[in-house]
């Protein structure tokens, strides 16, 4: 591979840093403001917030490689203008200035992220295959009392598209796999101590996983994850699209069963049941913080509850003091890609260097005074 491509690589890697922060306090403090009943508010936040911290270091790639095509351009003129200088200029060895934090980094930095990206590559797709052999085995025909929940819940939550409902002896609870063909696998059995009502809300959750396309987007999560794992920003804000995610797959039973103490106790009946959590690809009723999905669900509106400003001017503060510092510590693309002058090589100026120089170099070159002559020592371009 081209140097410039993994030099570009490092910048973006270096330059996510201080971008990720900035993106993560800016979502943290609009967050702040957004009422917790606005679900659908709150995830698309989160969501666009995960686009512009995947979009972030592309940008930066892209940029950092169009400066290093131009510098090695730059640097492969003046070497051709410069030639016959290296004949008769004998170069100094000069000390080299201390090192920034960054330069000390630089040859770990590749090998350990590309470690990291092959192992949670590994996981999610040790998990996939998890998720599909759980589909394949140990699946029989559901219940009555399932596939009739499923009919009313198609009914309510208003989705044309054709659902495949299982039963499956390796799950405890309700969870939607696949993304052209979803299935939702339930337990072998009708759940004991569960209305119908409860049924069909459970059922509508799943089916809201659906209509909305979130397997899609975890696809997408789990896949900016692994390409950014080393800030923990990243793992902060697919956190909280995770629960968002279910808050608005909530919202939807809710509208489904017309009551939010029945869905809440079907939630806390189904924890009881939960022996593991759902393979990371597959989406289940029971993800997220169960405690704080039951508190939402029957917690009054928020419509009186005093906006905190604070919080939102705390965040973009925070945000705008991390570009600020980001943007004076870390070194700019530019300037990491300019070539680097040398300091100037005096030559004194003998007969036989005169003579010398007379022959490889034009006339108009040499006007200058005997005891003055100087020669500017020919520009390195710049690493690669």
């Amino acid at each position: 591979m081209d140097a410039r491509y993994l030099h570009a690589l490092e910048q973006a890697l270096l330059g996510f840093l201080w971008q990720g922060a900035v993106v993560a306090l800016a979502v943290a403090g609009i967050l702040s403001l957004t009422p917790q009943r606005a679900a659908r508010a709150r995830y698309a936040t989160a969501c666009l917030g995960m686009v512009a911290m995947a979009v972030l270091p592309v940008v930066t790639f892209l940029t950092a490689l169009a400066e290093a095509s131009r510098a090695v351009t730059f640097g492969a003129f003046e070497s051709l203008t410069q030639s016959n200088m290296l004949a008769v200029v004998t170069t100094e060895s000069t000390s080299l200035a201390a090192p920034h934090w960054t330069e000390v980094l630089r040859p770990w930095l590749l090998p350990a992220w590309c470690c990291g990206v092959l192992l949670l590559s590994a996981r999610t797709v040790a998990a996939w295959l998890i998720t599909h052999r759980m589909a394949r085995q140990e699946t029989q025909a559901p219940s009555a009392h399932w596939s009739e929940a499923l009919t009313r819940a198609l009914r309510h939550v208003r989705l044309s598209r054709p659902v495949r409902l299982l039963a499956s002896a390796r799950v405890d609870v309700p969870m939607v796999i696949g993304l052209w063909r979803p299935l939702i696998l339930v337990p072998a059995g009708a759940i004991t101590g569960l209305s119908a009502a409860q049924l069909e809300a459970i059922l509508a959750h799943e089916l809201g996983h659906i209509r909305r396309h979130d397997y899609v987007v975890n696809l997408l999560q789990s896949f900016v994850e692994t390409l950014l794992f080393y800030h923990p920003a990243v793992w902060w804000l697919s956190h909280r699209i995770r629960e968002e995610r279910e808050h608005c797959a909530d919202d939807l039973a809710v509208q489904c069963c017309g009551d939010a103490l029945l869905y809440a106790r079907a939630l806390a009946h189904i924890e009881e049941l939960r022996l593991a959590p759902s393979p990371h690809p597959a989406l289940g009723v029971s993800d997220g913080s169960l405690l704080m999905r039951v508190r939402r669900l029957l917690s009054a509106s928020e419509d009186t509850t005093p906006r905190r400003s604070w919080r939102l001017a705390s965040g973009l503060g925070s945000a705008v003091l991390a570009v600020a510092l980001g943007s004076s510590q870390l070194p700019e693309t530019a300037h990491a890609t300019e070539p680097v002058s040398a300091p100037p090589l005096h030559v004194e100026a003998t007969p036989g260097t005169v003579q010398r120089l007379s022959s490889t170099m034009p006339m108009h070159h040499l006007l200058v005074a005997p005891a003055t002559f100087s020669a500017q020592a020919p520009q390195a371009p710049a690493p690669i």
